[in-house]
Formats: C-alpha cells, structure tokens, sequence
C-alpha cells in the first residue's frame, strides 16, 4: 500500500504534535558522514552511524513509538547550527533522503 506524502506528513506531524511519540527522528548528512539523530520530548537522546541498530536500540531504551519527523529535531539542528563567536557557522547539518532497512517498518 502506497501513502500519499502529504498525508504521510500530516501523519506524522499530528502525531507528534498530540504527544503521540516516544522518538523523534532524522537522517542527516554531517561533516563526518550521514548520521541517524533522535530526539525526545526531553532532547537529544541518539545520534549514530549505524541507522538500522540504532532504531532497534530506540525502541528497547525508549518504547516502540517511533518516527522519522523531521521537525522535531529542529531545536537540535538550531543548536548545531548556531554561529561561534568569530560569526562562523559551528557546523552544518543537512537532511538526507537516505532511508534506513527498518524506516518504513518503524516509521
């Protein structure tokens, strides 16, 4: 079965914004290779090189509820993108289309 994306996103964005999630996460590109970043209601709580065991990790640590939402990590990706005191960016984050083996299963 194939979802529509914008009903995908709508999806995901309400269940995030109802409380509906115990993870939040993204793929990202880094300066250091594509990398896996989640986060809780309370923050950061993963980032690694290994997407696939990371999910399962996730899951064990903090529940089964799961999703890659991209906005939820905008306060992370803020805090990584903030400016130094020379004016120049600390570092770079970009989102990736990258999909991990357990993505459509977890999300």
């Amino acid at each position: 079965m194939t979802v529509p994306i914008e009903l995908d996103r709508r999806f995901r964005d309400t269940a995030a914004s109802e409380g509906l999630l115990d993870v939040a996460y993204d793929l990202a590109d880094s300066p250091v290779g594509a990398l896996l970043v989640a986060a809780t209601g309370r923050g950061l709580c993963r980032i690694s090189f290994t997407p696939d065991e990371a999910l399962d990790g996730l899951a064990e640590a903090f529940g089964a509820r799961i999703l890659r939402v991209p906005r939820q990590l905008d306060p992370v990706r803020r805090s990584w993108t903030s400016t130094s005191s020379t004016g120049a960016p600390s570092s770079t984050w970009r989102p990736t289309s990258r999909r991990c083996r357990s993505s459509s299963a977890a999300s």
